[in-house]
């Protein structure tokens, strides 16, 4: 008994932890404003976001040019 005792006291403890840090996470959560994005981010984001897709498609058609012997 005294062995099935603490692994029930063990886990309340884990348990009781895992609550508090999930309460401080949602605190922490709701605290947190929404930012805007200004103008100069956004072009940011996008130009990076065109250029890795340019790459990604620059890529594919050289493996297929290869792959076909252009």
């Amino acid at each position: 008994m005294a062995v099935e005792d603490a692994e029930v006291e063990a886990g309340s403890a884990d348990d009781s932890m895992a609550d508090a840090s999930i309460t401080q996470m949602s605190e922490t959560a709701l605290d947190l404003e929404p930012k805007i994005m200004i103008r100069s981010q956004a072009f940011s984001l996008y130009t990076s976001h065109l250029l890795s897709t340019w790459n990604i498609r620059t890529y594919e058609f050289a493996a297929v040019s290869a792959g076909s012997g252009i």
